[in-house]
């Protein structure tokens, strides 16, 4: 008589869980079955894992005819919260059905949705969990090494923040961002006093949809920076804009307005002028979820801008690490046609570091 060791045993258990089908939830498309399972939940359409090809798919909510899922959803809805249940349809192509059976479903519109996932996956991510508390909000912290080419050349290291809420119509951008290194002075030492390169930066700015393509802002900008003898500088300005490109993979805007640029340096000389402010902003999606951002503004006086005009640039590569932590490097340029005096007209500083994603 013979005796299977535990070995031998769990071997047999192992190959036949591996040889069992995955369970694929009930799915059709225009009528015809698809063989996957739902693993996420967009404002777009089901994200769904097929058993027959490589990759997922999403698959519009106009385009599907029958769905039932085998595990049940964190459905994340702007006007609902948190709606928990099996996905079990979808009605008129824009109400997605979560609950134990369609009679009985909650139906959350597809528009006001968030990506959601497996109930399971959220209860295990106490990310997720935040990401749904604070769904109208995004953001990013930043920490990186910081190199500045202006009136003395600096190397150091910046942070900074940015937070952006969203409910349409309304739009809210607050961010900030500080800059610190030592620069050489003549002698070829290094110095944290005189000749450090503090650099304070903070922008408020609001917008509110008119149409679907125009929008009215206003926007106030404060800067502090010890090498260019700001102390500070001061930029109000509001007028409308258009979203001329306004996708999934790409977004450009385009604004015009009015603006007052303040100037005070060192010694108590200011720099004062109206101004007409033309500005620019947007981003480009890349392959595996990096995308380039990209910022502008030109601000020339209104009684004289051939010789009184500021320029300032941003643009930034964010390359996705983890879920919430990407590589960042980007450019800002300044170029003020009326400095202080003994100070440069252009300054650029580039960094390289992390970005924490919230």
């Amino acid at each position: 008589m013979s005796h299977r060791t535990p070995a031998l045993s769990l071997a047999v258990v192992l190959l036949a869980l591996a040889a069992a089908p995955v369970l694929a939830d009930e799915i059709a498309v225009d009528g015809k079955p698809m063989s996957g399972k739902v693993v996420k939940v967009t404002s777009k359409g089901l994200e769904v894992e097929t058993t027959y090809g490589k990759g997922n798919v999403l698959v519009p909510y106009d385009k599907i005819t029958t769905l039932q899922t085998d595990e049940p959803f964190t459905v994340i809805s702007g006007d609902e919260g948190e709606v928990v249940g099996k996905l079990v349809g979808v009605r008129g192509g824009d109400q997605l059905l979560v609950g134990e059976t369609p009679e009985t479903a909650s139906a959350v519109a597809v528009g006001s949705l968030f990506d959601s996932v497996p109930q399971a996956q959220f209860d295990g991510s106490g990310l997720l969990r935040w990401k749904s508390r604070l769904r109208y909000w995004n953001g990013h912290y930043d920490l990186a090494f910081a190199g500045t080419d202006a009136t003395v050349n600096s190397i150091g290291f910046s942070t900074g923040f940015e937070a952006e809420r969203t409910k349409a119509p309304a739009h809210l951008l607050i961010g900030a961002s500080y800059r610190y290194a030592t620069t050489n002075d003549p002698s070829g030492n290094n110095s944290k006093t005189e000749l450090n390169a503090s650099d304070l930066l903070g922008l408020l700015r609001g917008e509110y949809d008119l149409t679907e393509r125009f929008y009215a802002f206003g926007s106030f900008a404060a800067e502090y920076d010890e090498v260019d003898n700001l102390k500070p500088r001061l930029l109000p300005k509001a007028g409308p804009g258009v979203r001329i490109l306004n996708s999934d993979d790409y977004k450009w805007n385009a604004d015009i307005g009015g603006s007052y640029v303040y100037e005070r340096y060192n010694g108590g000389s200011e720099n004062k002028y109206a101004a007409v402010a033309f500005g620019t902003d947007g981003s480009i999606a890349l392959p595996w979820g990096s995308k380039i951002t990209f910022r502008g503004q030109y601000l020339p006086a209104v009684d004289d801008w051939a010789r009184t005009y500021l320029l300032i640039g941003t643009a930034n590569l964010v390359v996705p690490m983890t879920e919430w932590l990407s590589f960042k490097t980007g450019v800002l340029e300044q170029y003020n046609n009326t400095p202080a005096a003994d100070t440069a007209r252009n300054s650029v500083t580039g960094t390289v570091g992390l970005s924490l994603v919230f």
